[in-house]
């Protein structure tokens, strides 16, 4: 509670043009100096990249769970089966 009512007083007080932090606040991208984006992609340096990393790691990860499950549970048919079939031979 405090720290928000703290947080309240600074941005009445320090606009966030006048503190400087209007370009960090405008868009979310990680690349600050739009003459340096505009000089590197130009110069062709690097690869184009996906902007959100985290994401595609959660997604994957997602994945791989999910792929575990579905072998892990097939694996337990599989045996299931074949135990069934071992017993209907005695």
């Amino acid at each position: 509670m405090l720290r928000s009512l703290h947080r309240l007083l600074i941005t009445l007080r320090f606009p966030t043009f006048v503190r400087g932090l209007g370009r960090e606040n405008c868009g979310g991208t990680p690349v600050h100096n739009a003459k340096f984006a505009s000089f590197m992609s130009v110069q062709g340096c690097g690869r184009r990249r996906h902007p959100d990393r985290h994401d595609r790691r959660l997604r994957r990860q997602k994945f791989t769970r999910t792929f575990a499950f579905l072998c892990a549970v097939l694996g337990a048919a599989w045996v299931a089966l074949e135990s069934a079939k071992a017993f209907s031979l005695f």
